[in-house]
């Protein structure tokens, strides 16, 4: 059982230390190895067996002990900085990959290669009606119209789809140009109090006010196109 606590183990190596540094004098260096030597000792890069007389030197030879002792703490000093940097790199990778996996969440990229946001905040619920709502036919409809108000926000959009439309899964866009989605999402239609709503999450944030045109069909079907103004 070891008699002395850690403390006071710690106080004996500080004493045997000062005691090493100051007792053996020898100013002219006299059987001193070179500094190499002592270096490669304190790296532990030297036969042991060998460095066996370079120990039994340094115990009656102050100067050559605090070289090694310098030696030493040097090493250990470079290996906590060596740590202290792998642990710093170590933690930026995980705030990176985190950051990465969040903002992978939140986005998801549209087949034509644009980001629409998912989850990127709160979202308000919004509700569109086009139960007993015409498409549109073509260009010339546009004006006749009257395009549904939507503000430019985060929303969870409740779409009452029209009247004879079937449960089940839906895409929908929103667009200026044909085939220039500017924003999509998807979502599954289900039938409620014999209404047949379509819930998806859309981010308009990122366009500008003005007239748009929204785009809804089911898999394996055309596209029904309302007028939308985004306010």
């Amino acid at each position: 059982m070891n008699p002395f606590s850690k403390a006071e183990e710690r106080r004996l190596r500080e004493a045997g230390k000062r005691y090493f540094s100051t007792a053996f004098p020898n100013p002219d260096r006299i059987g001193c190895p070179p500094q190499e030597i002592l270096k490669a000792m304190a790296l532990r890069q030297y036969d042991r067996q060998k460095a066996q007389e370079w120990d039994d030197h340094m115990s009656h030879c102050s100067p050559c002990f605090n070289d090694f002792v310098a030696f030493r703490e040097g090493v250990r000093e470079s290996s906590r900085r060596r740590w202290i940097a792998v642990a710093i790199a170590a933690a930026l990778v995980v705030a990176v990959a985190g950051w990465v996996l969040l903002a992978a969440r939140g986005r998801r990229h549209a087949p034509n290669g644009k980001i629409v946001a998912e989850n990127a905040g709160p979202y308000k619920e919004q509700l569109l009606d086009f139960r007993y709502q015409a498409p549109l036919r073509g260009p010339e409809q546009n004006a006749q119209k009257s395009p549904v108000q939507i503000p430019r926000d985060r929303l969870t959009l409740s779409v009452y789809l029209p009247v004879g439309s079937e449960p089940g899964r839906y895409d929908v866009q929103v667009l200026q140009e044909p085939d220039h989605p500017l924003a999509q999402a998807e979502g599954n239609a289900e039938l409620r109090d014999h209404i047949v709503v379509l819930t998806i999450k859309v981010d308009l944030t990122r366009l500008a006010a003005g007239l748009y045109l929204i785009q809804i069909r089911q898999d394996g079907l055309s596209w029904s196109q309302y007028p939308a103004l985004l306010k």
